[in-house]
């Protein structure tokens, strides 16, 4: 069995290691290029990059997957994609025999796109779970291998969630491959009437209007950390003080904040910050 990987952040390296673990490590990774990052935009390598080096399989970092690409030769048996970022194009899926298959965590044909578990928790879904499918040249948009479903409690956070999902997605994953590559398997086409779509948060998605109710907030605060994180503005000396919310709580459907970062400032309790403002 030969076959390639598809993936790029934390997701991706979750989904691999179980892989990895069941003696199922691919011949070849696909990531995207190194970016800039952080504060200082220092160059740095996509967390499967360096999954790769540590666990020392080949890694190709295509800057672009079109015509122009030539993939390594073949024979390839399939191809996996966990995350990877970019949508594979038709002239790649039909190198390997068995197709190119994708790990999506939701229950496709819900929450398409980049941010499905972000979106589960806002929404305050109580079932979510892992879809296997076929690539086709459409986002998310292939037909269906295999799902598997878990129940979502009120207090998972996206960390939480992104690690079950990955974990359940391998485990199945794992389960199907065998009949999969033996043809005993037939993908079912998706409901697209019933598509719903996610997309990219930006960081202004992330401010929190402490006015709005209590759930509302939580939720926010339990989806969109670590990225793009939580915030607010507060008054303080005739200016807006932007306040990240690192910790907090729902508490009689009020949201609690525990402690925060101000702007310029080192992180303290929320109530070292009030009274702060009251000096």
């Amino acid at each position: 069995m030969r076959w390639a990987f598809f993936g790029t952040d934390e997701f991706s390296v979750l989904v691999l290691a179980e892989l990895a673990k069941a003696g199922l490590e691919p011949d070849l990774i696909v990531a995207t290029p190194d970016q800039p990052r952080g504060r200082h935009l220092i160059l740095s390598p996509p967390p499967i990059k360096i999954w790769a080096e540590t666990n020392k399989v080949p890694i190709i970092q295509p800057s672009s997957l079109k015509k122009d690409f030539e993939f390594p030769a073949g024979p390839w048996d399939f191809f996996l994609v966990a995350s990877y970022g970019k949508i594979i194009p038709a002239n790649l899926l039909g190198i390997p025999t068995r197709k190119v298959l994708n790990i999506h965590p939701s229950l496709l044909q819900l929450y398409r796109g980049p941010s499905p578990l972000q979106n589960a928790i806002l929404n305050g879904d109580r079932e979510t779970g892992v879809t296997i499918m076929q690539v086709d040249p459409e986002m998310d948009h292939g037909p269906i291998i295999a799902r598997a479903k878990t129940a979502l409690a009120d207090d998972y956070n996206y960390p939480e969630l992104e690690i079950e999902s990955a974990k359940l997605g391998a485990t199945l994953f794992i389960k199907i491959i065998p009949d999969w590559l033996a043809g005993k398997i037939t993908a079912v086409d998706q409901d697209h009437s019933q598509s719903t779509y996610t997309r990219k948060f930006l960081k202004a998605d992330g401010e929190l209007n402490l006015t709005d109710l209590g759930l509302t907030n939580y939720r926010k605060y339990l989806a969109l950390n670590p990225w793009p994180g939580v915030f607010t503005f507060v008054k303080h000396q005739n200016q807006n003080l932007r306040l990240i919310i690192k910790q907090a709580h729902l508490e009689a459907d009020r949201f609690i904040i525990d402690r925060v970062i101000p702007e310029g400032r080192q992180e303290i309790s929320w109530t070292e910050f009030q009274h702060g403002l009251k000096a």
